[in-house]
């Protein structure tokens, strides 16, 4: 397990007998990147740990949430060769990574505590997190050990939901190139399912094929599966309210027959509820238009989605969640985050209050970027047009300016 923070880096191999560690200066930027990963490796909230050459990320939190994105990544190594069988899909979800990054911070806006976050950053053309490891590896031990680290910081994040809140919830977040622009919620239950009466949809065979099997069996207003999936305060139709059209949802029960539609994949299965674990998943396939297209659509969406969220667990799961609240009445490295350091593509300023006045210099003192007067939790950078050097990111932050420096790679 690799260390970094402001003063050294400690490698540390850990073996039944004996632990080694070496020292050696490293950049400012906290983060955590694991080397090789345990299920009972502890994690703290707040702290982002990378899988084996940061081809898998996870942020974890204190809050009975796990967000996954499996699609979203760019990052495409020699040393993968690009997926060929038949039935692969290598086509990458627009700018999910993005959107999981500010659902991250709009959703810690509004409870107050975190998710936890799990991002595949290698291009899908590598690596499909969301299918079984042959089809999703192609037999590569380099996409094989990432597909592992992938459901293992899951698996971590489950326990620690287990752990803390005993149940929780799983949002395995995707974006659809479908026509029709709305949302589609996969709840591993197909059209025909989704057609049926209240009854019918409500009945054993429905539940027990549901990603949402336990809290169909255990919710606060006794609700039905079709309550929970169609009722008012189903997640599409908190969705809906707030202006996103949603299937299914109070207003649309299911598509017409013909449209297309995804009900869920391998994540939603094996880390859902099915086999009446105590996890449940749902799969949100977000349409493009409105939602993914522009930053300002992207971060208007997850401030919605969290308010929707929020309702739906406090309605569903919990009278009261409680986690810990990470404290911001000083500005140090535990309030903010700059990363990935070194950064090829995009740089991300994160921090647990609104980042302001945001200034990319480059080696020469010029300024290459600027954000205006934005003033979000969340600010990234491209810096993919910029050359590879040294750069100095600056940014106020509770009255105080902090400067980072970053390098291009």
């Amino acid at each position: 397990m690799i260390v970094q923070n402001g003063f050294s880096e400690v490698f540390i191999t850990l073996h039944s007998t004996h632990v080694k560690v070496m020292k050696n200066p490293i950049p400012q930027t906290l983060i955590l990147f694991f080397v090789s990963f345990s299920l009972n490796a502890q994690h703290t909230a707040g702290q982002i740990y990378y899988g084996s050459k940061q081809y898998v990320e996870y942020w974890a939190g204190d809050l009975p949430l796990i967000i996954s994105v499996p699609h979203g990544g760019s990052l495409e190594p020699t040393e993968i060769p690009n997926r060929t069988c038949a039935t692969c899909t290598t086509v990458k979800d627009a700018n999910t990574r993005e959107l999981g990054i500010a659902l991250h911070a709009a959703i810690k806006n509004a409870f107050g505590c975190a998710p936890h976050l799990i991002i595949s950053n290698l291009h899908r053309k590598k690596l499909d997190p969301n299918r079984e490891i042959v089809e999703a590896a192609q037999a590569i031990p380099a996409a094989e050990l990432a597909w592992r680290e992938f459901h293992d910081f899951i698996n971590a994040a489950k326990k620690a939901v287990s752990d803390q809140h005993q149940r929780g919830l799983l949002i395995d977040l995707h974006g659809h190139g479908h026509a029709i622009q709305r949302l589609e919620i996969g709840y591993l239950l197909d059209t025909l399912d989704l057609r049926l009466s209240d009854v019918s949809l409500s009945a054993p065979q429905q539940v027990n094929s549901s990603s949402i099997r336990r809290l169909a069996g255990d919710n606060r207003g006794r609700l039905k599966l079709a309550q929970l999936i169609r009722g008012p305060y189903a997640l599409g139709s908190l969705l809906a309210e707030a202006n996103y059209p949603s299937v299914p949802s109070a207003a649309m029960w299911s598509p017409s027959l013909g449209e297309p539609y995804f009900n869920g994949g391998y994540i939603t299965r094996i880390h859902g509820s099915q086999d009446n674990s105590a996890i449940d998943a749902l799969q949100i396939e977000a349409n493009f238009m409105g939602v993914r297209d522009l930053a300002s659509n992207r971060s208007n969406f997850a401030v919605e989605l969290a308010l929707a969220l929020k309702t739906y667990l406090a309605q569903h799961y919990f009278a009261k969640i409680a986690c810990k609240t990470v404290s911001t009445s000083a500005v140090n490295q535990a309030n903010y985050q700059v990363f990935p350091n070194p950064v090829e593509s995009e740089l991300t300023l994160q921090a647990t209050a609104a980042i302001r006045k945001v200034l990319l210099f480059n080696a020469l003192g010029q300024i290459v970027f600027s954000s205006g007067n934005t003033a979000n939790q969340v600010q990234q950078i491209d810096l993919s047009t910029q050359p590879k050097g040294l750069y100095v990111v600056s940014f106020e932050l509770e009255g105080k300016v902090i400067k980072e420096k970053v390098i291009k790679q």
